[in-house]
């Protein structure tokens, strides 16, 4: 993990047009595969607001973390809801810069959303990931998480097969 790495939540003097970059690119970076252009367009048309479709509910507020090595935006991570309501908070979404993967600071963002709602007194952590996002069906697992749902995420007529993990606290 880079020493200089920073993880913190956001605030009004972050620069909300490279968090949303940060976002984009790494959402790209699991599923670009899974889609085909003209529909990545579409979802890109819309983007941070999303047009896809999800078999799960969604919170429609969260707090943001980012993680910055120095005044450049690496990743980022919304847990939701805010404020926490003794439930389980959900992970949605979690995106780290494509150059910065693999460097740990995927692990960094969710150990300190872990522990925002561990603080919050949330009973555990939910995400749910695209099982052709292989990066994400992989990284879940190897921070405590289990399978426990099937689910979907659709655009239009596409529709693809997901799985909701969860890490009981």
């Amino acid at each position: 993990m880079p020493a200089d790495l920073v993880v913190r939540p956001t605030s009004p003097f972050d620069n909300g047009q490279q968090i949303r970059a940060v976002a984009w690119l790494g959402w790209l970076s699991g599923h670009r595969h899974l889609f085909t252009q003209a529909e990545i367009d579409e979802i890109q048309s819309g983007f941070p607001h999303s047009i896809l479709e999800f078999s799960w509910p969604l919170p429609p507020t969260g707090v943001i973390f980012v993680a910055l090595l120095g005044t450049e935006y690496v990743g980022a991570i919304n847990l939701r809801p805010e404020p926490g309501d003794g439930t389980y908070g959900l992970i949605e979404p979690m995106s780290v810069n494509q150059d910065h993967q693999r460097q740990g600071i995927g692990t960094k963002l969710w150990q300190f959303a872990e522990d925002v709602s561990r603080r919050r007194s949330d009973r555990g952590l939910q995400v749910w990931a695209m099982n052709g996002n292989p990066k994400a069906m992989a990284f879940y697992p190897r921070v405590g998480c289990r399978a426990v749902a099937a689910g979907w995420v659709r655009l239009g007529l596409h529709v693809e097969p997901a799985t909701g993990f969860q890490k009981d606290f």
